[in-house]
């Protein structure tokens, strides 16, 4: 389960493409044969109708449909306008470990230095759900990807002094609702956002890339006690909605 950082085992009751149902799997290192109500509820989303599944492109002020190859060619040419030090990247400690590693491999070719992810912090029931509202925080720490929120702290101010003018925001995050003005995203050169669904951050994004959801993927991720987890994908992401360390992947060799 990725609803926090206790990573509950559990089974995906799928069918035709679509999740129905999430029942705890036992495992008593980790959940015994428990899940909390958030975790078995945490699914409908996938199935929202504004669900995010093809590539956004935006142009004199309107978002339109396009190709993926539009899109990375966009994002592709957006960041070559820029310095790495003019580039900070929002990860998400809800990507998994492969994800986050394809990312770091790419941060490093580029040169970029700035990139952090986004806190959540959760009421933790002293039974169970843990505090941290993340998945994957400790795998992120870990890759050298999370600095706890600090940086991306003070990432606003930097926006509007013009030392950061390219953001690239993965794996879902809304970085407006963490806290950073829309008016202050409306400084950068260029946005990029991958995601599931529509948020504050993709409607204001020259380029929106369609993420995959937590049963379409297959990774692994680390838990709060440092436990490796591993999971399967249940089922087939919609339209052309991609793994987020695909959509890395392909921008590498696009780049």
């Amino acid at each position: 389960c990725t609803s926090c950082g206790t990573g509950c085992n559990v089974t995906i009751g799928s069918r035709e493409g679509k999740v129905y149902r999430l029942t705890p799997r036992e495992n008593e290192s980790v959940n015994s044969h428990w899940m909390c109500d958030h975790g078995r509820l945490n699914s409908h989303y996938l199935e929202d109708k504004n669900r995010l599944q093809q590539p956004l492109l935006r142009a004199a002020g309107e978002q339109f449909p396009g190709t993926w190859m539009d899109a990375l060619s966009r994002a592709a040419e957006g960041l070559k306008k820029v310095s790495p030090q003019e580039i900070a990247v929002v990860a998400s400690a809800r990507m998994t470990n492969e994800e986050l590693f394809v990312l770091k491999r790419m941060l490093e070719e580029l040169g970029v230095t700035q990139v952090d992810t986004v806190n959540r912090p959760g009421q933790a029931d002293k039974f169970l759900r843990n505090a941290d509202g993340n998945p994957n925080t400790r795998g992120a720490e870990l890759l050298g990807i999370s600095q706890g929120g600090r940086k991306l702290g003070s990432w606003a101010a930097e926006i509007a002094a013009g030392k950061i003018k390219a953001l690239l925001v993965l794996g879902g995050e809304d970085v407006v609702k963490a806290g950073m003005p829309e008016s202050t995203l409306a400084k950068l050169e260029i946005l990029i956002a991958s995601g599931i669904l529509p948020n504050a951050t993709t409607q204001v994004a020259q380029v929106v890339l369609p993420g995959a959801g937590f049963a379409e993927k297959t990774g692994s991720m680390v838990n709060v006690h440092g436990r490796l987890q591993r999971f399967s994908r249940a089922i087939a992401a919609p339209g052309q909605a991609r793994e987020d360390w695909i959509i890395l992947r392909v921008y590498r060799d696009w780049e």
